[in-house]
């Protein structure tokens, strides 16, 4: 296992190793040809962070071309004529019509290395490599357990089974994707822990790269005004805790932090919540907010294209999920200088490292004993808002240029 440092990273390095694999592949072209298979949605609110993750590897790379990489798309359709293929019943339409479509790019564009974000196209890729013999390299960007995204409180007994069933089948997709891949490249190092404990396999093809705070799809901070409505709560008085993703209630903890908001507000009145996000599950924390009557105290914005005008004006960011890896929202705080309390679960606690910025999953009354401690301790808050600049600094690197220069290195490594 691997961690490339960033000034380790030259043209000299790359044109000696892809040079070398080229002609290691038999070929007589003197261009490396990557494909990035890159998620195509219609529903753009439903956007992720390994989305994001795919827009900044394609865009990155496509800087290198100087040194002699030819890049191009390899597209991942999550829709059909309009209609949406994420939901259970669909799983299959979806993998057939990307199977025979990624069949067709695979044949006319011949390339050497083709770089996935997903298990389902990772999958799909390593079926066709082994269908047509073709001696590409599949390389798998793991993202995070896909297994504990499924998992949810089961409400009926047709829940429970769907579940379980979705459980299954995603072992098998992450198992083939790990397991038969060139190389795998993960971004904590609690995902390499528990996927040798989970499969037992051998690390000798797996690499560690966290994901990077410079990300391009954020403006610098000096050139990004505070949105209209957090200035208007800032102007009060009062200081701003945020919570920016997915709205799904179970998964990302929301309902840990509206009890914790609850808690905290007993002992520091000057303080508001701000939500952003869509998902599944806007109505219920909706409604819970209601039920915890605190209406004038927390703000539900939904789906916000940009959400550096939020982040430039919170006090702290909170992530309380039950189950997350390395999200780029964190990061993302870095960038703008916001202490950020997490869960102490996944690869989370790797990114902040600090035991006062990390509290126990589920225990709200830790959570909002955290955030009082930080809003209200002046000195704490400078000390933390250092730290927080410090990270910034440590998880600024060129991560396009990390990612295939580690990529290279393992697969000359193999030969």
């Amino acid at each position: 296992m691997i961690t490339p440092k960033a000034n380790h990273v030259t043209s000299i390095y790359f044109n000696c190793c892809f040079l070398l694999l080229i002609k290691m592949e038999g070929t007589c072209s003197n261009r490396f040809k990557v494909m990035i298979v890159v998620t195509q949605r219609r529903y753009t609110r439903l956007i992720g962070g390994s989305l994001k993750r795919e827009q900044e590897l394609y865009f990155g790379l496509s800087k290198l071309s100087h040194l002699g990489i030819h890049l191009s798309m390899l597209r991942f359709r999550l829709d059909f004529l309009g209609v949406p293929l994420d939901h259970s019943v669909l799983f299959p339409v979806r993998v057939l019509l990307n199977f025979f479509s990624f069949l067709r790019q695979i044949k006319i564009n011949c390339p050497h290395l083709v770089i996935s974000l997903s298990p389902i196209p990772t999958a799909i890729l390593l079926f066709i490599r082994g269908l047509i013999g073709n001696s590409v390299k599949i390389v798998f960007l793991d993202r995070g357990d896909p297994i504990l995204s499924v998992i949810s409180p089961i409400r009926t007994t047709y829940s429970k089974v769907l579940m379980l069933i979705k459980i299954v089948l995603t072992m098998l997709i992450e198992k083939i994707s790990v397991a038969y891949s060139d190389v795998v490249i993960f971004n904590s190092r609690w995902r390499i822990r528990q996927i040798r404990s989970r499969y037992s396999l051998p690390t000798k093809k797996f690499a560690l790269v966290y994901n990077n705070a410079n990300v391009a799809w954020l403006p610098s901070p000096h050139e990004v005004n505070i949105a209209e409505d957090v200035m208007l709560i800032k102007s009060a008085g009062k200081k701003i805790v945020g919570f920016i993703g997915r709205i799904n209630e179970y998964g990302n903890g929301i309902d840990v932090l509206l009890y914790a908001f609850k808690l905290l507000k007993t002992k520091f009145e000057n303080v508001h919540l701000f939500i952003i996000g869509d998902g599944k599950d806007l109505n219920r924390v909706r409604n819970k907010v209601r039920y915890l009557k605190l209406e004038d105290s927390v703000s539900l914005v939904g789906y916000i294209s940009d959400v550096s005008r939020y982040l430039k004006g919170f006090d702290i960011l909170v992530q309380p999920a039950r189950y997350q890896c390395c999200p780029n929202v964190v990061l993302e705080a870095f960038r703008f200088n916001i202490p950020v309390i997490v869960s102490n679960v996944g690869g989370m606690p790797e990114l902040v490292n600090d035991s006062d910025l990390i509290f126990e999953s589920e225990n709200f009354s830790s959570l909002a004993n955290k955030m009082f401690k930080l809003l209200t301790d002046k000195q704490l808050y400078s000390k933390k808002c250092a730290w927080v600049r410090f990270l910034y600094k440590k998880f600024s690197f060129p991560w396009p240029k990390i990612i295939i220069s580690t990529i290279l290195s393992l697969l000359l490594h193999d030969v």
